[in-house]
């Protein structure tokens, strides 16, 4: 028998996570800052030829014509309005976003680490609010379901970070109409012709000039003049007694050019001839 005083059941809704909530939050405005940065090259805290501003000036920075900090800014915003609205399998698809994202991030640090030797505490703050996000939302995921969420949040990541570094690589490639064999020909006769780049860590003409060769720069025989900190420390000796007073410096067949080389003022200052098909690849 049926009681009429019984009242409808009402349709629940998944409780929102505030945690999760207040950590993409804070990811969108700490992205938005340096999106702000990057637009009007003001970064707090960051002098220029620090760790930040190295980054900010770097290949890195920007992909297909966008910032790097306006794409995190969508990823925490993602995040965000999905924790916001209730939606089937919230918990889940939280966790996938985060975890890649997590992967992404990572990488990104890692790679301005290796390429530039400088590391950028607003990026390190970023990478530390994205693996709380993908540890807070992996809490928060079916645990029947967590170890394949993981898998497919992996694989997405590493497909994402191949992408990237592919884009990245091909518009390092364009920009100097040169392929990596003939990059990595030029460097390596620099090197045996006992031509000499001296530069600065700090220094962001050094990055760019270090850029026009993508990861033929290893290869470069470059002199690191300021190997105990910042501007206005001791030179190492070796900068010292070839007297650089400018950064970037080149020395090739006993002359001086103290600025950025083009690839084609390289090959000729240093006698460098190598077939035409190489220079693209």
């Amino acid at each position: 028998m049926s009681n009429s005083n019984s009242k409808p059941a009402k349709a629940t809704h998944a409780r929102r996570d505030p945690s999760i909530l207040a950590l993409a939050g804070g990811g969108f405005l700490l992205a938005l800052y340096l999106l702000f940065a990057k637009l009007t090259g003001d970064l707090a805290g960051c002098p220029p030829g620090g760790g930040c501003d190295l980054v900010q000036q770097s290949r890195w920075s920007v992909l297909f014509g966008i910032p790097i900090a306006a794409w995190g800014a969508v990823f925490y915003a993602a995040l965000a309005g999905l924790a916001w609205f209730d939606v089937r399998g919230r918990a889940d698809l939280l966790f996938i976003a985060a975890a890649g994202g997590l992967l992404i991030s990572v990488y990104l640090n890692v790679v301005t680490w290796r390429e530039l030797g400088v590391t950028c505490p607003y990026c390190v703050g970023s990478l530390a609010l994205v693996a709380a996000l993908a540890v807070r939302t992996g809490l928060g995921a079916t645990p029947a379901h967590r170890p394949w969420l993981g898998l497919l949040a992996g694989l997405g990541g590493l497909l994402a970070v191949a992408a990237m570094h592919h884009v990245f690589e091909r518009d390092a490639q364009a920009s100097t109409g040169a392929g990596p064999t003939y990059l990595a020909g030029l460097a390596g006769h620099l090197s045996q012709t006992g031509a000499r780049f001296y530069g600065a860590y700090w220094c962001p003409h050094c990055q760019q000039q270090k850029a026009m060769f993508g990861p033929a720069a290893d290869r470069l025989p470059y002199v690191e003049c300021s190997p105990h900190g910042g501007p206005g420390t001791p030179q190492a000796t070796d900068c010292l007694t070839a007297e650089i007073k400018s950064y970037p410096t080149w020395r090739i067949r006993d002359n001086t050019y103290g600025r950025v080389l083009s690839l084609k003022e390289l090959a000729a200052l240093s006698g460098f001839d190598a077939p035409a098909t190489e220079q693209g690849d």
